[in-house]
């Protein structure tokens, strides 16, 4: 049923989560989901932390299929994007909004969060050089993340079609913050700012 919750949240986002449209996609009766998970809050835990899981085994085999940082941060940051517009990104990204006003939901998002940037940042780990600077390299997947959310939550704004062309700007400085990373590999530790 777990499974069920994470692909009704990811298809048809977080006003549908509900033990009916759950039962419905498990095939099983609605009593039987309220069962195993006693209130909605139980049921959105378990999608959230099954879409991680599906998210992070994503970033895993991408990072293990490219061959070096020069060409890993452009197709991870492209690869993270696709995900963020995905229905699946888009239904995170509306459980991130509902947070603000229902504080029982921080504790789903904080661990989504710090497991996805963990993830990503294991992700480009494997695949920089081992002497690039480990706190240069999680400064930008923070910055990555930081600003492909903040486009997602342009979505309702701005429209599918606008929000590409926003990725389309910002991208480019955030492929060159990734090879700087790169460059700076090997090269004593200096402060930027």
């Amino acid at each position: 049923m777990a499974n069920a919750a994470a692909d009704v949240l990811a298809q048809n986002g977080y006003a549908t989560l509900t033990t009916r449209a759950v039962a419905r996609e498990a095939g099983v009766s609605q009593p039987t989901v309220m069962h195993y998970f006693t209130a909605r809050g139980l049921l959105l835990t378990e999608a959230m932390g099954l879409l991680c899981d599906r998210i992070v085994d994503e970033v895993e085999a991408l990072s293990a299929g490219l061959a070096s940082a020069a060409e890993s941060a452009p197709a991870m940051l492209d690869h993270l994007w696709d995900g963020m517009k995905s229905p699946a990104g888009v239904a995170i990204g509306q459980v991130w909004c509902a947070a603000w006003s229902n504080p029982e939901l921080s504790p789903v998002v904080a661990d989504f969060d710090r497991r996805h940037v963990d993830a990503t940042l294991e992700a480009m780990r494997r695949v920089y050089p081992p002497d690039v600077d480990a706190g240069r390299l999680a400064a930008f997947v923070e910055l990555a993340l930081a600003t492909l959310k903040g486009t997602l939550l342009l979505r309702p704004v701005v429209g599918p079609a606008e929000l590409d062309e926003r990725w389309a700007i910002v991208r480019p400085p955030l492929a060159q913050a990734a090879a700087d990373v790169l460059d700076d590999a090997g090269a004593p530790s200096r402060r930027r700012i």
